[in-house]
């Protein structure tokens, strides 16, 4: 009977109707797998707390601690995997769930149930995170009420089963389920908080990041000032500088995954299929392997034509200088969608931002690609001059001005200051030559670099096209002593 007696308290027994012991002597293969797995994921993010400001440190332990996380989860599935799996005990996999599920429900009834004690609410619990939140509280006694209900929670559970306490948000936004951002404190001790974001546009590839980068900006300036007219100030002005054509083209480019054109029901609509397509009638070896992003971007085209038939390769615009950004596209579809999500919590339209702006770019000389042949325009645009000053942006008179693409006061300017498109080029070029080894470079060279991850080169193509544009004749031999390297970092790589 003491026999029997002693193993019935070294059973535990789940939700399943499954019955598993304790260990007693040893612990079983997984248990020991499992264990060191987790354990190293924990020492690698408690290093990457320590090391804060060594990014390229933080890059890889965030690299590492992720594969860890990803080698626990897939072995908790291969338990139940009876197809691919050698030895499976889908017995194992289902308890794991079950006894997870449990724990979860457990802990939010209890919160829920001694609101008054910890003074916070239960507003998201999934998987196996729950997030609580404690109403006009100050920083510090959150942190003490948190750490009160972590040990409360982890003495209720069985060893070596606890709740940890990982982060507090202070503000943040629930979106959806696996859909948050806010500003991350890890310790009472911490003064700056960090954007931790999970799951919304800023952190995903397959959007552009001229939407991503003013999303997290809009957000920050939310958090910081709690002023939804600062947002809206931001945001109208950073939509001028991209429809102005002052936003670097790199910043344009989608990327979405490409699955092969068997995959595909009807592949004509689908983006990537469209530019592997195009791809294929120049080259039959081109096709992008399946599972590879393929980049592409969205132009002007005629009204009513399909937006799959506005999809081009970044290439394209680099060799063809008559296609032109799609603008409206991109601030109705791209950054004010994801904005309007989280501004909408607070009734805000971001839509409304914008109805009085004009999404007509300056430089308006596109040309309709479609029937192109040798690149002879059919539109009447492709005859018309820019109507405004490539310099100031003010409108020009389109019989005195329009040849020059300068206004009159910009006409009277001195030497120096119309010579700001020379300084810009010769600069890029400097770059351009000490990336290429190439010393005969210059402003009326078509350079043939195709890479589309260097920032400097789609700067070249704009403020090729700009001057392309405004007819003005460059002095490639114009000499400018400069740095460089700091005046291109802080005036031409758009950072918003």
């Amino acid at each position: 009977f003491s026999f029997l007696n002693a193993t019935w308290c070294n059973i535990q027994s789940c939700t399943n109707y499954r019955i598993f012991t304790i260990k007693f002597n040893e612990l079983g293969i997984l248990p020991i797998m499992l264990d060191d797995i987790l354990k190293t994921r924990v020492m690698v993010k408690n290093s990457m707390k320590i090391h804060k400001s060594d990014e390229n440190f933080q890059k890889i332990s965030d690299a590492r601690q992720l594969s860890l996380k990803l080698i626990a989860n897939v072995t908790f599935g291969y338990t139940a995997a009876n197809f691919s799996g050698r030895m499976p005990c889908v017995e194992v996999g289902d308890s794991i769930v079950r006894v997870a599920r449990q724990a979860l429900e457990n802990s939010i009834k209890y919160i829920q149930s001694n609101q008054r004690t910890y003074g916070g609410r239960v507003v998201y619990g999934d998987t196996d995170s729950v997030f609580v939140l404690f109403e006009g509280m100050k920083k510090s006694d959150a942190f003490k009420n948190s750490y009160k209900l972590v040990e409360d929670i982890t003495n209720m559970n069985v060893k070596p089963v606890k709740l940890k306490f990982e982060k507090i948000y202070f503000p943040c936004v629930l979106l959806a389920k696996k859909r948050y951002l806010g500003y991350m404190f890890e310790s009472p001790e911490q003064a700056e908080p960090t954007l931790d974001v999970k799951g919304i546009e800023i952190i995903r590839r397959d959007g552009c990041q001229v939407s991503a980068k003013m999303l997290e900006r809009s957000c920050k300036l939310l958090f910081e000032f709690k002023d939804v007219e600062k947002v809206k100030e931001y945001v109208q002005k950073q939509i001028m500088k991209l429809v102005n054509g002052k936003v670097n083209l790199k910043e344009f480019i989608i990327a979405k995954e490409y699955r092969g054109r068997e995959y595909y029901d009807n592949a004509k609509s689908i983006a990537a299929c469209q530019v592997a397509n195009r791809s294929l009638l120049k080259d039959p070896l081109s096709e992008p392997l399946a599972g590879e992003r393929v980049p592409y971007v969205i132009i002007y085209g005629l009204p009513g034509v399909p937006l799959y038939e506005l999809v081009r390769s970044p290439h394209e615009l680099i060799d063809n200088p008559d296609i032109k950004i799609n603008y409206e596209y991109y601030v109705m579809k791209q950054v004010l969608p994801p904005l309007d999500r989280i501004m909408c919590l607070m009734n805000v339209n971001v839509f409304d931002w914008v109805k009085s702006l004009s999404f007509k770019p300056k430089i308006f000389q596109y040309a309709i690609e479609k029937g192109l042949k040798f690149n002879q325009p059919v539109s009447v645009a492709n005859f018309v001059y820019s109507a405004d000053c490539v310099l100031c942006g003010k409108k020009l008179n389109a019989v005195l001005n329009s040849k020059s693409g300068l206004c009159a006061e910009c006409q009277q300017l001195d030497q120096n200051d119309l010579c700001k498109f020379e300084k810009n080029m010769n600069k890029i070029l400097k770059m351009c030559q000490l990336c290429t080894d190439d010393k005969n470079l210059n402003v009326n060279y078509n350079h043939e670099c195709k890479s589309l991850d260097c920032p400097i080169n789609f700067i070249y193509i704009s403020e090729k096209q700009i001057l392309d544009s405004g007819h003005l004749e460059v002095n490639d031999q114009f000499e400018i002593s400069f740095q460089f390297k700091n005046e291109l970092k802080h005036k031409y790589l758009i950072i918003f």
